[in-house]
């Protein structure tokens, strides 16, 4: 024999030319008989020639001919003894991909007899599982499951058969390619996939981003290196409305939004572990205006982790008005929440700005964890406003326009809730007339001391913040005043004028 034949790799060459599915002028009969050549050929053609048989095929030629009965389908012809799997347990540790579906002729009863003979581990280097058996015969599934399997194929018609996805990531747990064919149960789906413990390939997202039926994913981890050329030209997410994504970094949240291209999204939401810099989240503002539909979204909410801040550079998390830019190309918003780790570098011009662009927004909330930079701004132009939370400068109050119909009148009526977060307040009175100026109808306001104790045991390590805490109440119970008094001053004033 030439000596190039000892090299492994050429051998395996030739047995893969030989192999069917890679050369169709080619038979297993080839592949047999290269097998019975010699010891070299021998090992490499069977693990080709084994490979990946349906399962009907491997019960029919490796076990007693007297066993099964085939006519319409598979039955088995009397129980099934310790002896009759003697056959099978030489070729089983070849095979890699194994295959069985409605069409093998496969019959329930067939079925039921491995569930209660099947050796264990039989198929103890089983890679791949494409079971396509619905209904009644879906639960026998568990039967072919593995820790060396990476790749399954299976479809979930039934409510019953959706139970298997609670347990498959902790019996497989070194799937890395799922496909799923379903025409529902997406929340199952989603958590299902979220539990998987090695999502290593690209296959997984890909192929959730083409179910055409999946309305909603919640993703806590994503995988790294996400290549997007395997996914170019294709129609991704087309029926998803609800996308959100938690825990994972940053960086992988904008590589997994290269996905997307014209998502119908109608709710986003982001949850970041950590502190995430400000220019990362440009980024991944403009990975969102590039991947989601413009017209679609309606909420997008991003909430920041709030770790420690003692070391944290300001300038580095601090959000500028250009860093915002890109989210105005959502214009039919209805609720906008973004938390920052240190706050907005925003002025009075960018957040009107910023309020013209959303016609539709109901609630605005540019949140800050530990705030170093608290802009003198009010939005307005937002005539459906009704819940904002935005850290204010209210140490100075404006000068309050009481002709106030020359630029069209109040124009934030509709506002009932104010969540003001960190900001700053100086005396109640003048802050409380402000407002009730711009928000007639606001009724509620929230700091971010709201949920905390606010006694005297708390005043020696957070007395600056439970201060501007309560002169915000004090400003909440002196909007129900204000009106009052400045309606008995407008009668008092037709008063001294009528007697004039």
């Amino acid at each position: 024999m030439h000596h190039c034949l000892k090299i492994l790799e050429i051998v395996d060459a030739i047995c893969v030319h030989l192999d069917p599915p890679f050369n169709r002028v080619s038979s297993f009969r080839d592949l047999a008989a290269v097998a019975r050549t010699c010891t070299t050929f021998s090992g490499p053609a069977l693990d080709h020639l084994w490979k990946s048989p349906p399962l009907d095929r491997l019960l029919t030629r490796c076990m007693p001919s007297d066993l099964w009965e085939l006519e319409r389908e598979l039955k088995p012809l009397r129980p099934i003894r310790a002896r009759d799997w003697d056959r099978l347990r030489l070729y089983a540790p070849r095979v890699r991909i194994l295959a069985s579906h409605d069409d093998n002729w496969l019959s329930s009863d067939a079925l039921q007899a491995l569930s209660v003979s099947l050796p264990e581990r039989l198929f103890q280097n089983l890679k791949t599982l494409n079971w396509e058996h619905l209904d009644d015969e879906f639960h026998y599934i568990r039967l072919f499951l593995s820790s060396t399997l990476t790749s399954l194929r299976f479809a979930l018609t039934s409510f019953p058969a959706v139970s298997l996805l609670s347990t498959l990531a902790s019996v497989c747990p070194r799937l890395t390619d799922v496909s799923i064919k379903s025409s529902g149960y997406t929340k199952e789906i989603s958590e299902f996939v979220c539990a998987i413990q090695r999502p290593e390939k690209l296959k997984l997202l890909v192929h959730l981003s083409r179910l055409q039926t999946l309305k909603s994913l919640d993703l806590n981890t994503l995988p790294s290196g996400l290549n997007m050329s395997s996914v170019q030209g294709t129609n991704t997410f087309s029926a998803l409305r609800t996308l959100r994504l938690t825990e994972s970094d940053s960086v992988l949240t904008t590589e997994f939004l290269g996905l997307c291209s014209g998502v119908p999204l109608k709710k986003f939401g982001r949850c970041f572990d950590e502190f995430t810099t400000a220019a990362k989240m440009h980024a991944l503002f403009i990975a969102m205006a590039a991947g989601f539909s413009h017209t679609s979204l309606e909420q997008l909410v991003l909430d920041n982790g709030c770790e420690e801040a003692a070391g944290a550079d300001p300038a580095v998390y601090l959000i500028s008005h250009h860093s915002l830019l890109p989210l105005l190309c959502f214009t039919n918003l209805v609720i906008l929440c973004i938390a920052s780790p240190m706050g907005f570098d925003l002025d009075d011009g960018a957040v009107s700005d910023f309020a013209r662009a959303l016609p539709h927004v109901e609630t605005f909330q540019l949140t800050a964890c530990f705030p170093t930079h608290i802009p003198p701004n009010h939005p307005r132009y937002c005539p459906r406003l009704s819940t904002l939370g935005i850290a204010l400068d209210a140490t100075t109050v404006p000068t309050i326009d009481l002709n106030r119909s020359q630029d069209g009148g109040v124009l934030q009526l509709n506002l009932g809730c104010l969540d003001v977060e960190h900001s700053t307040v100086g005396r109640a009175m003048p802050v409380a007339r402000f407002l009730s100026s711009v928000f007639p109808n606001l009724d509620t306001i929230y700091t971010h001391r709201e949920h905390f104790p606010n006694g005297e045991e708390e005043m020696l390590e957070h007395g600056v913040a439970i201060g501007h805490h309560n002169r915000w109440k004090e400003v909440a119970e002196l909007l129900f005043e204000v009106p009052a008094i400045r309606e008995e001053g407008r009668a008092l004033e037709r008063k001294v004028s009528g007697l004039e």
